[in-house]
């Protein structure tokens, strides 16, 4: 809710153009409060998203966060 609210008050009171990793941020944020506003009405027909985020998550920790951490680069 809170960052729904906040994300597009962020775009919609941006008056210049957003770099491309700034754009990507509050774009992703924005979509995350639409479809989770979705999914309240329509549970199984976004499990499909569900399911895409869990596995993009997964193979993100097994790709990059576990090399990194097995050598103790990991930060954050």
């Amino acid at each position: 809710m809170f960052v729904g609210k906040s994300s597009w008050t962020y775009i919609g009171a941006n008056y210049g153009a957003f770099d491309a990793m700034e754009g990507v941020v509050w774009s992703v944020w924005a979509s995350f409060s639409v479809l989770s506003l979705v999914g309240i009405f329509y549970p199984l027909k976004m499990l499909p998203i569900i399911l895409l985020e869990i596995l993009y998550k997964v193979i993100w920790l097994f790709v990059v966060a576990y090399p990194l951490w097995s050598v103790g680069q990991l930060e954050g």
